[in-house]
């Protein structure tokens, strides 16, 4: 399958599936179906509790790992200024603004976007689904225009 965006000289970003973040989502979403379970609701409360939260475990794990669904962000490429470009799940391409609620770590990018003034979408990027340079631009990009917080990595060390 090719880019959309093949050829060009502007940082694209195209996840693939990630085991740290299928990982990760799946801890998650265990603990909380523990704490589901342990709930002083009835029966039928923990397992309607139970049930709502392996329905979050699905729609993450395809939206953010398999990029799929007509509202998962496939892919993203800067324009410059704060202004990217998207292809949604759909197929469709939309222009979409970074918002100020990103996060950069070593391992981890979180990408906000604002897409007129109601929709909003997420794109995470964790390491292992790219490849390192493109990892390590993308955080480059982030960090020195300013328009990402840095997380836990305060220190500048591991960029």
């Amino acid at each position: 399958m090719s880019s959309p965006w093949s050829g060009s000289s502007f940082l694209a970003v195209e996840p693939g599936p990630s085991r740290a973040l299928v990982a990760a989502l799946v801890i998650a979403h265990s603990a909380a179906l523990a704490v589901a379970m342990l709930a002083p609701l009835g029966a039928g409360g923990r397992m309607l509790l139970g049930g709502l939260v392996l329905l979050g475990l699905f729609d993450a794990l395809r939206a953010h790992v398999l990029h799929r669904g007509q509202t998962a962000v496939r892919s993203a490429r800067w324009l410059g200024g704060g202004d990217w470009e998207l292809v949604l799940g759909n197929g469709e391409t939309c222009e979409a603004r970074l918002a100020p609620a990103c996060l950069v770590l070593p391992r981890l990018v979180v990408l906000r976007f604002t897409l007129g003034r109601w929709r909003r979408r997420t794109l995470i990027v964790p390491a292992d689904a790219v490849g390192a340079d493109s990892h390590r631009r993308l955080r480059a990009l982030l960090l020195r225009s300013g328009e990402a917080r840095r997380g836990a990595d305060q220190s500048g060390r591991g960029e």
